[in-house]
């Protein structure tokens, strides 16, 4: 599109930023770099979805691998964490199965009525 400014990143990138020199990789500053930039690429799309005037559903699909056999895999698990923790201070956020998601649009429940509704109970 004209005039857009979309940025892209792949995540893959991260795990081959810096070289580990320490026997424990969250002690090397390419551990702590790796973190936060994770931690602001996932706050920064979701800060976009949320200020977009319908706030579109915002998936975060990540696969085990991810956090099991990347070299920096401890650093993706903090920076989702951290993700988690400072989105969930939002009022009108909701961590949500595909399931959910899919009942919800079938049957609307605005926001105001979204904690007395069983639509997202356990």
């Amino acid at each position: 599109l004209p005039g857009n400014t979309k940025k892209t990143c792949k995540l893959a990138d991260w795990d081959t930023l810096g070289e580990c020199t320490s026997k424990i990789c969250q002690d090397c500053d390419a551990y702590e770099k790796v973190r936060q930039e994770i931690y602001a690429y996932l706050m920064d799309n979701f800060r976009r979805h949320h200020s977009a005037e319908n706030k579109p559903p915002f998936g975060v699909h990540l696969h085990a691998y991810t956090f099991i056999a990347v070299k920096h895999g401890i650093a993706y698990k903090e920076a989702l964490i951290k993700f988690i923790d400072e989105i969930l201070q939002y009022d009108d956020v909701w961590i949500v199965t595909c399931n959910e998601l899919l009942k919800w649009i079938t049957n609307p429940v605005p926001l105001q009525h979204l904690k007395q509704s069983d639509i997202f109970a356990c």
